[in-house]
């Protein structure tokens, strides 16, 4: 027997109470995986 199926949510909204590109003191870091090769863009934004 196949459970329930569970209904659809979306995902959160991105908070807008910040300026698009303003970090805050936080460290960020984006990762990507392209056709099987992990690929990561590390900033410390000095």
């Amino acid at each position: 027997m196949h459970p329930e199926p569970r209904p659809w949510t979306p995902y959160p909204k991105i908070p807008s109470n910040t300026r698009l590109g303003e970090a805050r003191g936080r460290n960020w870091v984006a990762h990507e995986k392209i056709h099987g090769a992990n690929f990561a863009v590390v900033c410390d934004a000095s």
